[in-house]
């Protein structure tokens, strides 16, 4: 005699491709990912508010590389924001990279240092 048993698997469904920001054009709705499935656009993921519906209030609604293009806009300009505005985010970048140059140049003066050391005592030199 067989016994066959049977269980419910709960598939998940797997998170979303990019972060999903709240809708530009509605309050408080989060953007919803789909995947198109035309024959002109068959596998493609596109992003919109769930309010784009039909004939619906909200007609944001974007293809997956637009989307990406208009969050990184939106990121780049909340961080700017964020950092107190235009020129003084750009003065602090520059003063970080150059802390970084000096830093890094520091670094490789020690180990060149280190390499002769252990070159000369390598040598034979006290």
């Amino acid at each position: 005699m067989s016994q066959s048993s049977s269980s419910a698997r709960r598939i998940r469904a797997p998170p979303p491709p990019l972060p999903l920001i709240m809708c530009p054009r509605c309050t408080g709705t989060r953007t919803r990912w789909f995947v198109s499935g035309t024959e002109r656009n068959p596998g493609i993921r596109f992003y919109k508010c769930p309010n784009q519906l039909d004939g619906g209030p909200c007609d944001f609604w974007l293809w997956e590389d637009q989307y990406a293009f208009y969050i990184t806009a939106v990121g780049i300009n909340l961080l700017i924001e964020a950092a107190g505005g235009g020129s003084n985010v750009m003065f602090g970048m520059g003063r970080a990279m150059e802390d970084i140059r000096v830093a890094a140049r520091n670094t490789m003066m020690i180990c060149l240092l280190m390499l002769f050391v252990v070159l000369a005592k390598g040598a034979g030199w006290q």
